[in-house]
């Protein structure tokens, strides 16, 4: 006699096994449990998670698959189709909610599940994992296996060639702005030799200065720019451009980009290609789509002393390039050192995909993003050091930081948070990491408990 037994998981049903397989009857008080329905009508009535890999697809204009998916929270997962869409475009719906991508034009083609998750892909390739009300780009675990290991981390760029010519070296002055012959910043930076120094006068300008060249140090004189007028930006690219080794210091600059509904990265300052090393003093930059942004300009140093850059970013903005300071995979190493950026309108206080990240005092802080926002990993440790980082009760946005979250592409050294004085008064307070491992030492924790998310490890909270 042949035998062929399907075996579930309940633990019922093996002792019934063990007595067909000994040619016994089984007892007649023994219950034979019936083999669970991975999908059945009743969606709380499922296995959660639903098996690994279950697939829901959108293929040849059709949704296919199971009906559902669930996570293993419970949570029910389904794939739809957008209502009008041509070509059909898919949609993710969690608990009956529409999770929306970043960018409301990309769609869905396929929900599944890995290792107790469910995962949604993008139409352009990308895979999503569900954390605190959003979608966040990672690496999709192997079928019932751990996560995709992250790519070996490049190795960092080596630091810049300064100039030959430092900025303000020459011992030239050029004295300009109100009162002065040479009436505009604008017409200073244009007769401006390497290493000069320009000194702006006090007061309020709305000219848009040209992108410069040649390493200058401009001091601005405690003066105010109003940026509003980005028709006429330098380069189309923020009100102040260097393309070469410079120091910016001492005065305002307010409302760049304000008038712009998609994100094009203008900023308060911009540089741009050719300029190594750029160090910026006492600014006080709000109302811009960024203060500070930076992406092509190849290897770069980016100093940022003082100064308040609260409050950047645009409401009308979808969220792309908005933030209070944006800086590309390109740069070499961003330093903050007692800034101030509590507050940002839009996304994250700061934004930041380069290698290195050196952070000393200042306060940090975004309601609808992250106070730090660290989205391709480091190749060197980050390091936080005596800042006040702050989650305010009812921000939008839950994380105090997070690490890896779009790709670890510069690998997973992470870093660390010390003498920091971190207040989440959000509920459910996050760090994300999602390789590597974030150290949080000697720090003072207020408000509630944070969590660690993510396949990284987070230590000391």
């Amino acid at each position: 006699m042949e035998l062929t037994l399907r075996l579930t998981e309940s633990d019922k049903l093996l002792p019934v096994i063990a007595q067909l397989l000994a040619g016994i009857s089984p007892a007649a008080n023994t219950a034979i449990v019936p083999v669970p329905t991975a999908f059945p009508a009743d969606p709380t009535q499922a296995p959660a998670p639903s098996p690994d890999s279950s697939t829901m697809m959108l293929f040849n204009g059709a949704i296919v698959g199971p009906p559902y998916l669930r996570d293993k929270d419970g949570s029910v997962w389904m794939l739809t189709i957008a209502e009008g869409s041509s070509p059909p475009q898919g949609l993710v719906i969690r608990n009956g909610s529409r999770l929306m991508p970043a960018d409301p034009s990309w769609g869905y083609t396929q929900i599944i599940v890995r290792a107790g998750q469910v995962w949604s892909i993008l139409a352009q390739g990308q895979s999503q994992y569900f954390n605190n009300g959003s979608l966040y780009n990672g690496a999709m675990p192997d079928a019932a296996g751990p996560a995709v290991p992250a790519p070996a981390a490049p190795i960092p760029a080596a630091l810049p060639t300064p100039s030959a010519v430092a900025p303000g070296s020459s011992g030239k002055v050029i004295q300009c702005g109100m009162g002065q012959a040479i009436p505009t910043l604008s017409e200073a930076i244009k007769i401006a030799q390497a290493g000069d120094k320009i000194q702006l006068a006090p007061g309020s300008y709305s000219d848009t200065p040209p992108a410069w060249s040649v390493p200058l140090l401009i001091d601005l004189g405690g003066a105010t720019f109003d940026g509003t007028n980005t028709a006429t930006l330098a380069r189309g690219k923020g009100l102040l451009v260097p393309c070469a080794d410079s120091i910016i210091q001492n005065g305002t600059i307010l409302n760049v980009a304000a008038d712009q509904t998609s994100g094009q990265l203008t900023s308060a300052i911009r540089p741009d290609a050719g300029c190594g090393y750029l160090t910026i003093r006492n600014m006080i930059m709000h109302g811009n789509q960024c203060a500070v942004g930076e992406g092509g300009t190849g290897n770069i140093v980016i100093a940022i002393e003082g100064g308040d850059i609260s409050n950047n970013g645009l409401k009308v903005n979808t969220g792309s390039f908005t933030h209070n300071v944006y800086v590309g995979a390109d740069c070499r190493r961003l330093t903050l050192t007692n800034v101030v950026a509590d507050g940002a309108v839009e996304a994250h206080s700061i934004k930041f995909r380069g290698q290195e990240l050196i952070v000393d005092g200042g306060v940090f802080a975004s309601a609808p993003g992250k106070p730090f926002d660290l989205p391709n990993g480091g190749g060197l440790p980050f390091k936080i050091t005596g800042a006040s980082i702050v989650k305010r009760a009812g921000d939008d946005d839950h994380g105090i930081l997070a690490y890896g979250e779009e790709g670890a592409t510069n690998g997973t050294a992470g870093g660390t948070i010390s003498g920091c004085t971190v207040s989440a008064g959000c509920d459910n307070p996050t760090i994300t990491v999602m390789g590597g491992t974030i150290s949080v030492t000697n720090c003072t924790l207020s408000g509630n408990k944070i969590s660690a998310v993510g396949s990284g490890v987070v230590t000391g909270i």
